[in-house]
Order: C-alpha cells, then sequence, then structure tokens
C-alpha cells in the first residue's frame, strides 16, 4: 500500500480527513446533494485530494481496483474507467503515482461525473473506515506500523488496516484480505511488518508467556510453532541474523502455514492494542457496556437470511430450528432451567426421527454446537476488547460449575472432561471445544456460552442479553417456518415498551425516551418489557402475567438500590417489661 504513509495523514489533505469524519451524513453524499453549489464536487483540486485519500483506504481494505466497481461491470461510464483506474493505482502503493492519477481524474470528469465517483466511493470506505475503528484508530495504526516498519515500507497502510479490522472483530473481512495477500505471494512483506509492530507494542513478559495454538494434523510436523514467539524475541534484541533467519523460515512455509502463523501473530497485536486503548481512555463511569450484537453482526445475518430463502424447506426449516436450539440452550443455563435444557438435548438427538425429517449428513449436534462455541468466542472477544482480563480458564471453571447443576446426568461427565481439557489447551484468546459432534460437546460450549452471557463484569445489564438471545431465537424460528418479513415479530420499538410501562404504573413512568440516557437498571426494566411483549401481545396480557412482570421490575429496582428483599419479620405478642430503676453512682457498691 502507500509507499511511506496513509495519504489521508499528510497536511494537505487535512479536508480530506474532515470529509471522511462526515461520511455518517448519508444525505451529504447523495449525488443530488454533491451537485449543489459550494461542495466538493465543485473544485477540481479538493475533488483530487479526496479520491486520493479514499483510494488509499480501499486498497488498503480491499487490493483490488475492480472489486470496488463491481456493481458496474462492463459500464462504458468515464467515471467508472477512472475510478477503477486510481484504485488500481493506489493498490501498486506509489504515492507519486496515485496523487497524480487523482489530479487526472479530477480535472479530466465534469462536476456532474465527479458527484457520481464521490457518491459511490462514499457508500464504500465508511465500512472499510469502520471495520478498523474509526479513521482516528486508522491513522494511529498507520502510524504505529510506518514507525516500526520502516518509512518505506510499502505495506504500512495494508497492515495497518487488517490489525485494525482484527481488533474490532472483523475477523472474517481480515482473514479473507489475509488470505488473498498470502495467495498473491505478500505475506512476507506482512510479516516483516507486523514482526517490527509486536515487537514495538508487545512487552517481553508477554512474548515469553505467549503459547502458540495446536495446529491441524496436516501441518502438525512442519508447522514452526515457536516461530513468531522465537522471532518477536529476536526484533526485541536486535539481533538481525535471527530477524533475517526467522524471515527466511517463513519464506519456506506452505501458504496455508503463513495464513495460520500471521493470524496468531495479528491477534496477538489486536489484543495488546485493544487492552492500550482502554486503558488509556477509560469511561468516566467505568468500561463502556459493550453490545451483544453489533452491526457487522447484523449484516451477515441479512446475507445468511438471503442465502436461506434460496435453499429448500427442509433444509431451511433444520438450519433455523437448530440455530435457535443453540440460543435456547443458553437462555436455559442462564435461567437455570434444567427441565428445559434436558428437553432442548433430547429435541436435537432425536431430530431425524421425527415424520417428516430425513437424515442430515453431518452428526445431529454439530451444527447447534457451532453454533454455542461461536457466540461464546464472540463474547469472549469482547471481554478481550474491552480489557475486562477474563482468562478461558475462568471460562472453563464457570462453565464446568453450570454443567454439574444443570446438565442432564448422562452427559454431565463427559462435559466437564472437554471444559477441563480447554483449560489446558491453545491459546488463551480463543474458547476451545474439542468435541462437538455429540451432546456433551454441545452442552460444554453452551455452558461457555451462557456464562459469559451471565458475567456482570462483561455485561452489567443482563436483561438486555437475553432480549438478544430472544430477538435471535424469534427470528430463526420465522425462517425456520418461511415467516414472510412483514408478518415476523422480532423487535419491540421503545415507544412500545415504555408505553406498556405507563399501563402499569400511570402516565409519566419516569424513564429516560432516549435510550443513551438510561442507567443499567433502567435499560434491563426496558428489556424486560420488551421480552414480554415478543412472546404475548399488549392486549392479551393477562392480570397473573403483569403481576409476574410486576415483580421482575420490583426485583431489578432492588438490586439497583442495593437493597435485597427480606423475609417478612414474625408477629411477636406484645410483652410489657419493667426496667428497674437505676440507683445514683455514689450510693452504688
Amino acid at each position: 500500500m502507500g509507499a511511506n504513509r496513509m495519504l489521508i495523514q499528510r497536511a494537505e489533505f487535512t479536508d480530506a480527513r474532515e470529509l471522511t469524519n462526515a461520511l455518517s451524513d448519508r444525505a451529504r453524499w447523495t449525488t443530488e446533494a454533491l451537485l449543489a453549489e459550494d461542495t466538493v464536487a465543485h473544485e477540481a483540486d479538493r475533488t483530487a485530494g479526496l479520491l486520493a485519500a479514499w483510494a488509499d483506504i480501499l486498497a488498503a481494505a480491499v487490493g483490488d481496483g475492480p472489486a470496488v466497481f463491481v456493481a458496474m461491470r462492463g459500464s462504458s461510464e468515464t467515471w467508472v474507467k477512472l475510478g477503477q483506474s486510481l484504485v488500481e493505482t493506489a493498490c501498486r502503493g506509489n504515492r507519486r503515482e496515485l496523487e497524480d492519477a487523482a489530479r487526472h481524474a479530477a480535472s479530466e470528469l465534469d462536476v456532474h461525473g465527479r458527484a457520481r465517483l464521490i457518491a459511490h466511493l462514499a457508500e464504500i470506505v465508511p465500512s472499510m473506515v469502520g471495520m478498523a475503528g474509526g479513521i482516528d484508530t486508522l491513522l494511529e495504526l498507520d502510524s504505529l506500523h510506518q514507525l516500526s516498519a520502516g518509512a518505506e515500507e510499502l505495506w504500512v497502510s495494508t497492515a495497518a488496516w487488517m490489525i485494525g479490522a482484527l481488533s474490532e472483530l472483523h475477523r472474517n473481512e481480515m482473514g479473507m484480505r489475509l488470505a488473498s495477500l498470502v495467495a498473491d505471494d505478500r505475506g512476507p512483506d506482512l510479516w516483516r511488518t507486523w514482526l517490527q509492530v509486536a515487537a514495538t507494542v508487545i512487552p517481553a513478559e508477554a512474548v515469553a508467556g505467549f503459547q502458540p495454538r495446536a495446529m491441524p494434523s496436516q501441518f502438525a510436523e512442519s508447522y514452526p510453532r515457536e516461530l513468531a514467539k522465537e522471532s518477536i524475541t529476536a526484533a526485541h534484541c536486535g539481533d538481525a541474523d535471527r530477524i533475517a533467519q526467522s524471515h527466511a523460515q517463513f519464506n519456506a512455509l506452505s501458504h496455508e502455514a503463513q495464513v495460520l502463523l500471521e493470524m496468531d501473530l495479528a491477534m496477538m497485536i489486536a489484543t495488546i492494542r485493544r487492552l492500550s486503548r482502554h486503558k488509556k481512555n477509560p469511561n468516566a463511569g467505568g468500561p463502556a457496556e459493550p453490545s451483544p450484537r453489533s452491526a457487522d453482526r447484523d449484516e451477515l445475518r441479512e446475507i445468511a437470511s438471503t442465502i436461506m430463502d434460496a435453499m429448500p424447506a427442509e433444509v431451511v426449516e433444520r438450519t433455523g430450528r437448530m440455530h435457535a436450539l443453540a440460543r435456547r440452550a443458553v437462555l436455559a443455563f442462564m435461567d437455570e432451567d434444567s427441565t428445559t435444557l434436558a428437553a432442548i438435548v433430547d429435541r436435537i438427538a432425536t431430530w431425524e426421527s421425527k415424520s417428516g425429517h430425513s437424515s442430515y449428513p453431518d452428526p445431529p449436534f454439530r451444527f447447534p454446537a457451532e453454533q454455542s462455541l461461536t457466540q461464546a468466542n464472540d463474547l469472549f472477544q469482547l471481554g478481550l476488547q474491552y480489557g475486562f482480563g477474563i482468562s478461558k480458564r475462568a471460562v472453563a471453571d464457570g462453565a464446568i460449575e453450570l454443567i454439574d447443576r444443570l446438565s442432564p446426568p448422562e452427559h454431565r461427565e463427559a462435559a466437564r472432561d472437554l471444559l477441563t481439557k480447554m483449560k489446558r489447551a491453545g491459546l488463551d484468546q480463543i474458547v476451545e471445544v474439542d468435541q462437538l459432534d455429540d451432546a456433551p460437546g454441545f452442552l460444554a460450549a453452551a455452558a461457555s456460552a451462557a456464562w459469559l452471557a451471565s458475567n456482570r463484569t462483561i455485561f452489567k445489564a443482563r436483561e438486555t442479553v437475553r432480549l438478544s438471545l430472544i430477538k435471535e431465537i424469534r427470528e430463526s424460528e420465522a425462517k425456520a417456518l418461511r415467516v414472510p418479513d412483514r408478518e415476523q415479530i422480532t423487535d419491540i420499538s421503545d415507544d412500545e415498551a415504555l408505553g406498556f410501562l405507563e399501563r402499569m404504573y400511570g402516565d409519566g413512568y419516569p424513564l429516560p425516551r432516549d435510550p443513551d440516557e438510561r442507567a443499567l437498571w433502567e435499560l434491563d426494566i426496558v428489556a424486560v418489557i420488551k421480552q414480554h411483549l415478543l412472546e404475548v401481545p399488549a392486549d392479551a396480557t393477562t392480570n397473573e402475567q403483569l403481576k409476574e412482570l410486576d415483580a421482575r421490575v420490583k426485583r431489578i429496582l432492588q438490586a439497583a438500590a442495593g437493597t435485597p428483599q427480606q423475609a417478612p419479620k414474625k408477629e411477636r405478642a406484645p410483652v410489657s417489661r419493667k426496667q428497674p430503676k437505676r440507683q445514683p453512682k455514689r450510693k452504688r457498691k
């Protein structure tokens, strides 16, 4: 990527940086809005600076000019051809060529062409910047990589964007970019850059405690498990010979092994960066409350939904049901409902024996177990991301305690063994369950997710987490039944919840209308009402259900006030006691 630094960092591109920060205002970046007077599209010089900066970001993230314009494939429009050429130039990594290409594109296009090109890029750049945690984080990382890897390093911005994406939990996007670069024999460039960055940000004592993960069997004999650790140590010491030797070892690896090794190294850096950012910028009221559902997760669900719509009905039903059952198992652990948990295990085990269900090629528990394990890792990564210091050993111990109390007895010992083994295996950066093909593995994964979801260190608002699970269950079960989107009830608005609270307690129930102004206990109260309304319409709610809701709301209020309810005192018969008159001090013996 950029020959020595991301273009948007340079002083002459201050305007481009300000415009990039304004991308959240979508109305500002339509073609029609850009054609209005006094916009960036009316000035060729400003347009050139903006195009160069955005092409720089896109090249770091995508690395492929045609991919940015795939929707316009075959178009003869001049702005499309110039835009594609611009991003391709950025991918070659020559700063002067990129600046020239940006000026050429801006001067060749009239205001209409510039407006259309800017509008198109403005739809793509925000997600690329978002994957790196925002423009400030991206620039901070770029400076770090530049400092560590050398001013003339070709891969500075690409390496910085990838670490930023991984820091923000966009592992899939980062992984695809990594695999693409390694396939193009660019793995060694990233390896050199990341080693220098790792030596800069990771203390020597942390490197000494680093335990490489176990590799798949196909790499077991040839994979140098200690190479990352040894290479960072060599960089710490400034030992040029050992550094050169580590580069040679890396270059000799297969592409598959290079991807695995670089992913491990990148995860180390991303975790350290997350922790250091959290410590440098703590919130006034303590750590930020992470959301159980991120924007990228919503987007992935939309993609999955589109794919599901094209599948046979039987496949859709099983996929949706198993996805929902995985969430229901987590919820059952959280609610300490052993009866429901046993029923879920039985339903998964006997799915294929039911009338109308054909056999499934994989073991019946594998898919729901994988879903529970993915959820556990999402929650675990949030813990790492926000610097809460939760270890994999603590997750295993907490899950074992849930297994002992709640899991079906016939699977208890095997699930315990899997969780005990998890404490000793691999890196302490992911939750691992060795066997996911049967009930013990499913229970171990679900218990791990439930312990993390119930952990008040990560999620202060417990009912908000439960609401997130219930919404996902509703979505999955609706998909399983092919319920049209317009008929699905998978969300309840704040206005509906607040209106129901006013029905319960009278007009003007004192909760802030703005969710950002609510305290944790207020978030939980709204979440409890939403959970109820997802299951029971407001008009169909019975008096008994209202009493139960009232009790749940009061329990939240009591917990928030730190005054747990005490058992009522026993009534005592009145007893008259006569206190003897106390003698004056001078008369006491």
